[in-house]
């Protein structure tokens, strides 16, 4: 890439691994915006590749491509708050569990506060811990999720990407969602709707993230479409 400050901009976007997939695609679409016509591909594909498992930054780059870009960060900025209202019902006042770090997940979190918050310690990273230091929540070893699921109501998960066949995620989230259903326990994805992507999309996942079968889930809440608890 010819931009030096572009180019700066992508390898910092590539480094990061403490941020969640919300919070990525909103970096990725601040540098596609600071990109001319001319250099607007090659920056595309350049944030693509650095960070190839966040799906909200492969969309990022497509509205940019498509001059949408403006559309695209204002549904990622509306659908949080849609989510985290849909979800209160979920987390107000409950017993509740979750796995690793998403902005989407703390956001709802700290909209209908749960009356106790488990966090997993997400390891390797162990980015749970990030998370229950922003909720007061307590971190729990990785190993003993299907133990603390015992005495836990419902358990919320963020998305790093959404197909129609699987849910991709930090490593562990298949291991929660199965412990949960072991237990008799709800599962939520809860994502908004920049974390879809068709079926075909299949990047490298590499070793920090895991691809689990949407039918482990009770459900997938997003910012747009209608909420079923049942």
């Amino acid at each position: 890439m010819g931009n030096p400050l572009l180019a700066a901009r992508v390898e910092e976007l590539a480094r990061d691994r403490s941020r969640g997939a919300a919070e990525l695609a909103l970096r990725a679409a601040e540098l596609l915006a600071l990109a001319s016509p001319d250099e607007l591909p090659a920056a595309a594909q350049a944030v693509i590749q650095a960070q190839p498992a966040m799906a909200p930054v492969y969309n990022a780059a497509q509205a940019a491509l498509r001059g949408r870009l403006p559309e695209f960060l204002a549904r990622l900025r509306q659908s949080r708050d849609a989510l985290a209202r849909k979800a209160a019902p979920l987390t107000g006042g409950r017993t509740v569990l979750t796995h690793s770090y998403s902005s989407t997940v703390v956001h709802a979190l700290r909209f209908a506060p749960p009356a106790r918050l488990l966090c997993t310690e997400s390891l390797p990273g162990g980015e749970g811990r990030r998370t229950a230091s922003l909720l007061h929540g307590e971190v729990i070893p990785d190993a003993a999720v299907y133990s603390a699921l015992a005495g836990v109501e419902v358990a919320v998960v963020g998305a790093d990407a959404v197909t129609p066949a699987v849910v991709v995620n930090k490593l562990g989230t298949a291991l929660l969602a199965l412990a949960a259903r072991a237990r008799g326990v709800a599962v939520w994805v809860l994502c908004g709707s920049e974390k879809f992507v068709p079926a075909d999309w299949n990047p490298d996942l590499g070793e920090l993230f895991e691809a689990t079968p949407r039918a482990w889930f009770t459900g997938v809440l997003d910012g747009e479409e209608a909420a079923d608890f049942s």
